[in-house]
């Protein structure tokens, strides 16, 4: 319900601007938007690649061991 308000005060906040000015507020959602979709395809692609290779590195020989260490 908050959200519904908030879109509705912020049309009627925009129908009174200059349309200059309602072009930069459209080209910042924009932006705003493009950045968004730009995380979730990020966290897509992150959990993608978590499971694809999960087994790989479950199964993976431990190649190096405490000894190798240089302390």
């Amino acid at each position: 319900m908050v959200k519904q308000k908030m879109i509705t005060d912020i049309v009627r906040i925009l129908s009174s601007m200059p349309d200059d000015k309602v072009r930069e507020v459209f080209d910042f959602v924009e932006f705003l938007r493009e950045k968004y979709e730009d995380k979730i395809l990020v966290e897509g692609i992150e959990k993608i690649s978590e499971e694809s290779l999960r087994e790989f590195l479950e199964n993976e020989p431990d190649i190096y061991g405490y000894d190798d260490l240089k302390g």
